[in-house]
C-alpha cells in the first residue's frame, strides 16, 4: 500500500504542475493585443502585460496611465515598474510603451547567409550589422551604404566570392590589393568550411592553401604536399619542394 499511495501521490503532484502550467499567462501577439486589451480591461490603452522579474511569469493588469521607456530598454514589474536593457536578441529602436507590448519590439539579424559575419550586435536600440568575410574572398553583391559594414534590416547585405588576380587579395574595403594573406588570415569563422587562397601565379583547383588545419597551411599537389615552415613560405620558391 506504500509504494500505490506514494506513486499516486507522484501522479497528482504532476497533474497540478500540468494544470498550473496551462494556466500560466501568455501575453498577446502584438496583432492580438487590442482584442486583448478590450477583452481584459475594455480599453486598448489601460491593457498592460509585463514580465514579474520576481515569480518570471507574465502578470497582465489595467492601468489608466502607461508609462514608457527609452530606445534599447523595455519595462519589467520589479516591486514596480523599471526599465531593463533588451534582451541580448532583441532590438528597440524607439520608446516603449507599456500598454504596447510585453518584449522589445524586433529579433536582431543572425548574419548566417553565405558569406556573412557579424559585425557588431552590442546594441539594442539598433540591429545587429554584418560584413562579409573578406578573408574568404567574400564581398557584397551591393555596396552597402557604409562600405565595411550592411544592416540586414535597411539593406542587402548578400556576399559573394569576389575573384582577385593572381598574386592579390582581398583588403577589408573588399578591393583587390597586391600581397598575400598573413598567419592570422588562415583562419576562418565558419571551421567546418574551407578557406583557401591562390597561391603565386598558380590558378589551377590543386595549388591552393588549405587554412583549415591549424597554424600551419599547407600546400597540395597532385601526389604530393609540403607544409612551409615560416611565414614568408607562401612567395618563396623554395617553400614547394
Amino acid at each position: 500500500m506504500p509504494f500505490k499511495k506514494c506513486i499516486t501521490q507522484m501522479f497528482q503532484v504532476l497533474i497540478y504542475a500540468y494544470l498550473y502550467k496551462s494556466y500560466e499567462i501568455q501575453c498577446p501577439h502584438p496583432s492580438q493585443w487590442k482584442l486583448k486589451a478590450n477583452t481584459v480591461c475594455n480599453a486598448t490603452s489601460q491593457y498592460h502585460c509585463l514580465l514579474d522579474e520576481y515569480s518570471v511569469m507574465y502578470t497582465e493588469f489595467c492601468r489608466q496611465n502607461p508609462d514608457f521607456e527609452i530606445p534599447g530598454y523595455k519595462m519589467v514589474i520589479l516591486g514596480g515598474l523599471n526599465g531593463k536593457l533588451c534582451a541580448s536578441n532583441r532590438y528597440q529602436p524607439f520608446f516603449f510603451w507599456t500598454n504596447r507590448s510585453s518584449q522589445c519590439t524586433f529579433l536582431k539579424s543572425l548574419c548566417r547567409e553565405e558569406g556573412q559575419m557579424i559585425s557588431t550586435e552590442k546594441s539594442t536600440s539598433k540591429d545587429a550589422t554584418c560584413r562579409c568575410d573578406y578573408t574568404r574572398g567574400y564581398s557584397f553583391v551591393l555596396q552597402p551604404t557604409h562600405i565595411t559594414y550592411c544592416v540586414p534590416s535597411e539593406e542587402d547585405c548578400s556576399c559573394y566570392i569576389k575573384p582577385c588576380p593572381a598574386g592579390y587579395i582581398l583588403n577589408t574595403g573588399y578591393q583587390c590589393i597586391e600581397g598575400s594573406p598573413s598567419n592570422n588570415e588562415c583562419t576562418t569563422s565558419d571551421p567546418s568550411m574551407p578557406s583557401k587562397v591562390l597561391i603565386g601565379n598558380h590558378p589551377t583547383s590543386n595549388k591552393y592553401i588549405n587554412c583549415n588545419g591549424g597554424p600551419k597551411c599547407q600546400y597540395r599537389k597532385s601526389k604530393w604536399s609540403h607544409k612551409r615552415k615560416n611565414n614568408n613560405c607562401l612567395n618563396s620558391t623554395n617553400c614547394f619542394r
